[in-house]
């Protein structure tokens, strides 16, 4: 693998049914920007006790690939997505930056460490 090249990344974005929102993800021209928020709990496995808890926050743009409409059920979901194709992921968990991915930029920080630093400082 070489530092830095990354093969296509997608993501897939649910919605039980077709809305505004649904659309907004469809903008061609623009990326769209999603932001996830979680609160993880982290448990002892030997005694089945909750040892914590931490928050994790996800961040991706792209722009998009795909989208599924779905069927129109009286009563029922539609199931319909839209599929991003991703130029920026972040991921944090409890405000520590886990994963940093820029394809347009040329970032990649894992752990915090950024592992295009040498070739940035190259280039």
């Amino acid at each position: 693998a070489v530092v830095g090249m990354f093969q296509s990344i997608s993501q897939e974005i649910p919605f039980r049914m077709v809305n505004k929102e649904f659309f907004g993800l469809m903008m061609a021209n623009k990326q769209a920007e999603l932001t996830l928020r979680s609160s993880v709990q982290n448990v002892n496995k030997s005694t089945g006790g909750t040892l914590s808890t931490v928050g994790m926050r996800i961040v991706m743009r792209g722009r998009p690939t795909s989208a599924k409409f779905g069927t129109v059920k009286m009563g029922d979901l539609m199931n319909a997505s839209v599929t991003l194709e991703l130029t920026y992921l972040l991921v944090e968990i409890d405000g520590e930056t886990m994963l940093e991915l820029d394809k347009l930029n040329s970032v990649y920080k894992v752990n915090g460490e950024d592992l295009m630093a040498e070739i940035n400082r190259q280039c």
